[in-house]
């Protein structure tokens, strides 16, 4: 009979390796996405941008993941990815305020925004819920970079423990 064997433990220094490769790929992504969002802005697309702002959201939260555990989500709703973020690292708890009723609503379209944005011809973006959407972008990408260097920071400290002990 055939038996799987059980998994190993990597490394640190595999582990951070793997963390700083799928930080530039996946963050990258979300620059791209971003500097998309912004340039709807200034061209008043806000429709289509909404759709570019939830895929640069996505990809932060993704790259994050993809950092602090080598997961990456095959989820695509911001909800789902915030609570998995927000479950790992209390940083990411203030991102998307959900205190008043205009800043609940303007969630919800981003939300909804990665498929109606393209298939609902009556979705539509208000300037003050897409400033909002741009704005709470801008923080995820903030809070992105701070949280992954203290992981990767983490990881430093771990693999000068690992090598330690081998001496």
């Amino acid at each position: 009979t055939f038996q799987i064997g059980k998994p190993e433990k990597l490394p640190y220094r595999e582990i951070k390796q793997y963390a700083e490769e799928e930080y530039t790929g996946c963050f990258d992504m979300g620059e791209s996405f971003l500097r998309s969002g912004q340039t709807a802005y200034k061209s008043g697309d806000l429709k289509y941008g909404s759709f570019e702002l939830h895929q640069a959201c996505e990809r932060y939260y993704k790259t994050f993941t993809l950092v602090y555990s080598g997961i990456r989500p095959k989820s695509h709703e911001l909800k789902v990815l915030g609570a998995m973020v927000r479950s790992c690292s209390r940083g990411f708890a203030n991102v998307f305020p959900t205190n008043t009723f205009e800043d609940n609503k303007a969630f919800d379209k981003l939300c909804r925004a990665y498929v109606e944005a393209r298939y609902n011809r009556l979705f539509t973006v208000s300037k003050e819920q897409y400033e909002y959407m741009l704005a709470r972008t801008e923080l995820l990408r903030e809070v992105t970079i701070r949280e992954c260097a203290a992981r990767i920071a983490y990881y430093d400290k771990m693999i000068e423990k690992e090598e330690n002990s081998l001496i």
